[in-house]
Formats: structure tokens, sequence, C-alpha cells
């Protein structure tokens, strides 16, 4: 199944973060935005990904989507707007979502816009969940865009 940024290139179902969804819900492997009352958090039309507006003291998640991925070792890297510490403002965390566990996750270095973590999913791991996190002190708007498993 290939949505709109094609599992061939991206790894992800829709790698380009763009709705698909014509009655107003997202599809089982479409990006889901979440609401909050200190986010608010759209799909950038232009440039695909997704545009956050807001801030806070906690970690918020902003989005997430669902991904089957076959037991093994993989690299997700994205695009975001980088915190005065180069850090990404929105970082994409995994966890398997059938059942719930926290997935074993690698930090690697950023490089300007580019950012990356290395997980691993193990055999019990049936669906992995990819969420899009805002941490504090990052900038008042802050983008993420071009996901893509390895």
């Amino acid at each position: 199944m290939a949505g709109t940024g094609t599992i061939a290139t991206s790894g992800i179902w829709d790698g380009r973060m763009k709705p698909m969804a014509t009655d107003g819900e997202p599809g089982p492997f479409e990006w889901r935005l979440l609401s909050s009352d200190r986010w608010e958090t759209q799909f950038n039309a232009k440039d695909g990904g997704i545009v956050a507006d807001g801030n806070g003291p906690f970690v918020s998640r902003l989005a997430d989507t669902h991904i089957v991925l076959a037991p093994g070792n993989y690299r997700i890297e994205w695009q975001a707007s980088v915190t005065s510490d180069g850090m990404p403002d929105i970082r994409l965390t995994p966890i398997c979502a059938q059942p719930e566990f926290d997935l074993a996750v690698r930090q690697t270095p950023s490089q300007g816009n580019s950012h990356s973590v290395q997980f691993n999913v193990p055999a019990n791991c049936n669906v992995v969940q990819m969420r899009a996190m805002a941490f504090p002190d990052g900038s008042n708007r802050r983008w993420l865009r071009a996901p893509r498993i390895n």
C-alpha cells in the first residue's frame, strides 16, 4: 500500500504528511494531529509536514502515525526547525503501540535542520507509533517535514 509519500521512498505510508481523508478523520496510517490548549498544529500545505505554534513547560505530542515494521534496526530521519542549542524543535519518537512499550532509541548528531534517531523493533512489537513531540524551551513557531525510515 503506497500513500502520498509512497512507502518505497520514505518507508512511511504518508511520508509527505499531507491529509488524505475526505471525511475529516485520518486513516489508520495517516498522520493524526493532536489538539492542545498550548499548541496549534496544522499540516503545511505548501511544503508538506506540520507547523506548530505555541510553547509550554511540558513535552507535548503534536502528531502521530502508525507504522508496521519487521523486527530489526531502523533509523528515522526528518527535517525540523532547531532550538538555540541545535536540537530539533520537534522530535520524532518511536514507541511500540501494539503492545504498548518504549523502544530502545538512540539520538544521532544533528546536521543543521536534518535530524535522526536509531531504534530497534523487537519481534514482540506488532505496530510502531511514531510521535512528533515538542519539547520545552524551543521556538514559538516550529516545523517538521520529510520523515523517512531507513
